[in-house]
């Protein structure tokens, strides 16, 4: 968790929120469906494929980097959010990367 709020800034995000989104210029809006609904954020930060949960990366400029449907357990989500850290992203193949890894977790 620490590492977490360190190199993110976390958020949780309710894709079933009704309340309209302002975000990077754009509004986005609830849409109804069927006895529920989705945010047109979350779809967007999605690509379309509404899958909970998902952890959705965003750059600086929040530009998407990467979004990862599913959940994932702590060994998965150590190897992910360090990739992402320390910017492995753009110069390493994730498999390359995850073959390389050296866990920090006791």
């Amino acid at each position: 968790n620490k590492y977490i709020n360190k190199n993110f800034h976390a958020v949780r995000f309710d894709v079933e929120q009704k309340e309209t989104i302002d975000f990077g210029g754009k509004k986005y809006e609830f849409v109804e469906k069927g006895s529920r609904g989705y945010n047109q954020f979350a779809a967007d930060l999605l690509g379309g494929k509404l899958s909970y949960p998902a952890i959705v990366f965003l750059d600086e400029k929040f530009d998407k980097i990467q979004s990862l449907p599913g959940y994932k357990d702590a060994e998965a989500l150590d190897i992910i959010i360090n990739y992402f850290a320390t910017e492995s992203h753009n110069t390493t193949r994730w498999s390359e990367y995850k073959a390389g890894y050296q866990s920090k977790i006791e």
